[in-house]
């Protein structure tokens, strides 16, 4: 999906705001120099252990209401459900 994604960041305007990172040996480094993560899954993923990383990093999310996301996060506020 990275030209379909390139694409669509050119198409919108969001070039220099919005960008595709490549893969990372340093996952806590890179995800505490992100501004939000954002996940667009298209296929099944049970639970994508991704979100937990950038919550834990304090880290904004934008993800897909598939599979096991909107059971386990509150669709339009913040933190997993269940939270305070």
């Amino acid at each position: 999906m990275a030209e379909t994604l390139r694409a669509d960041i050119a198409r919108l305007g969001l070039a220099g705001k919005a960008r595709l990172t490549p893969y990372c040996d340093n996952m806590p480094a890179a995800m505490n120099a992100i501004d939000c993560l954002v996940h667009p899954q298209i296929g099944t993923e049970a639970f994508g252990l991704v979100l937990c990383e950038a919550f834990a990093c304090g880290r904004p999310v934008i993800a897909s209401a598939l599979d096991g996301i909107p059971e386990a996060f509150r669709v339009r506020a913040t933190g997993p459900v269940g939270a305070a």
